[in-house]
This record gives C-alpha cells, structure tokens and sequence, in this order.
C-alpha cells in the first residue's frame, strides 16, 4: 500500500493474521479488495485518513503480549498449543509431554493476541547459570510474525543475571535456522529419536551464553 493512495479502508473479515477490506482509492472510482498481512499493518497509523474504528481495531490486531503463564487456563491453552503444532501431527500420544517433563523449576511463556494464545515457550533449570528451552512452538496462522523470536527474547531478558547464564536447547532440524539466527551455537552430530526419526526429524544440540 502506498502512501496517500487509500481514502477509506472499510473491515470485511478478520482472521488469524489476515484482514480483509474494502478499499476506495484516491481517484474516487476504484473499489479494491485488500488482503493484508500483520506484518504488512503494523505501520497502519501512516494511513492518511482511516477510521478512528478503523485505527482502534488494526491497534488491537497489532498487538501481541509475551507474558508468563501463570493461571491454569494460560498453562492449559499453552499444553493444547504445543500438542497442536509440536506432536499432534506426527500421531504422538495426546499425553507424550509428560515423558519429557522435568521435575526442575520452569519457565512458561505465552504469545498473546486478543486473548487468543498464538505461541508458547517453555524451559527449566538445569542449574543455577544453566537453563534449557525444552519446547517452543507458534500457532499455524501466525508464522512470520516473530512470535518465536520475542518468546526467546524475553526468556534471555528473564534469566539475565550478573553472571554469564547458558540457554540451551535440542533443536529440531528444521529449528535449527531459527536458533542459529538468535546467535545460538550447534555442537556435535545430529541425534535422533525414535518417535521422531520415522518423519525425518533430527535434533542438534545448540547453546547460547547470555551475560
């Protein structure tokens, strides 16, 4: 969209990370239809002469939380997210997080947009200066809108202290771009697991100092 090209935008549909509207351009005589990304209205209030509606919705659409979640139902819709986008489709027990669950203490984040959990994040102490990020994981429709870059975000502003902390984590094979883009550092060969070998998933182990 360019600048001073829109006059009027009107909201048809909102869904996941889509908008669709109704456009009438400057020329007073063109109706367009716009699909727009988040990534795409993040800079809405450039708009030259929108809607105060208009302004206030794409305000609530662009606005994404990263919390802790703390009460049963943010833990609960974090579990259903992780069965969802991590195990559900590889035909894994609804209940496999459990074999992987530490008794060590543990950080639970969630993505938050307008009330609706869109990613979760969820890593445990190994020690004192030592954490791992056991699972992280983003809602289908939101991909591309660095949902899993802000929840490793606020972990590394989490565990922060005055002496130097190591994040680790198992990555997948296809996380491994991800993680290498926030600085983390492979070691060793690829593993495997049987559970996930059988759908071409391997894991790299990776680390991050934060100091």
């Amino acid at each position: 969209m360019k600048k001073g090209l829109i006059d009027l935008m009107v909201i048809e549909k909102m869904t996941g990370s889509q908008l669709i509207a109704t456009s009438w351009l400057g020329l007073g005589k063109a109706e367009t239809p716009i699909t727009a990304d988040k990534r795409e209205i993040k800079d809405f209030q450039k708009l030259p002469s929108a809607t105060s509606f208009i302004r206030e919705t794409l305000s609530e659409i662009a606005v994404m939380k990263i919390k802790r979640a703390v009460s049963n139902k943010e833990k609960n819709e974090l579990d259903q997210l992780l069965w969802d986008v991590l195990w559900k489709t590889l035909g894994l027990p609804r209940d496999i997080r459990k074999s992987f669950k530490l008794n060590n203490p543990q950080i639970d984040l969630i993505a938050v947009d307008n009330s609706v959990v869109i990613g979760g994040l969820v890593a445990n102490w190994l020690s004192e200066n030592e954490i791992e990020i056991c699972h992280i994981a983003e809602g289908s429709d939101f991909q591309g809108l660095s949902v899993g870059k802000r929840l490793v975000e606020k972990l590394i502003k989490l565990v922060q202290k005055d002496s130097p902390v190591k994040i680790q984590t198992c990555a997948r094979n296809t996380s491994v771009g991800f993680f290498t883009k926030l600085g983390f550092i492979s070691t060793g060969e690829y593993q495997e697991h049987q559970d996930f070998a059988r759908h071409g998933i391997k894991f790299q182990q990776m680390y991050l100092d934060v100091q």
